[in-house]
């Protein structure tokens, strides 16, 4: 966790009336299973970027 970089970013000006910020977090992740999410009682979208494509999960 040393090495992870937090950002948060200003949304353009059309987008503020419904946008708080924009925020990343990079760096390295050992722990390629379930994250947790904890709510805080805003709406957000999450997405995660990888550099090699994995197989789909059969526990659904």
């Amino acid at each position: 966790m040393k090495n992870l970089v937090y950002r948060q970013y200003a949304p353009p000006p059309e987008l503020r009336e419904h946008v708080q910020f924009f925020w990343e977090l990079r760096g390295p992740c050992d722990d390629d299973g379930p994250q947790l999410l904890v709510p805080d009682g805003c709406m957000g979208l999450w997405w995660a970027r990888v550099t090699s494509p994995r197989r789909p999960s059969r526990r659904c």
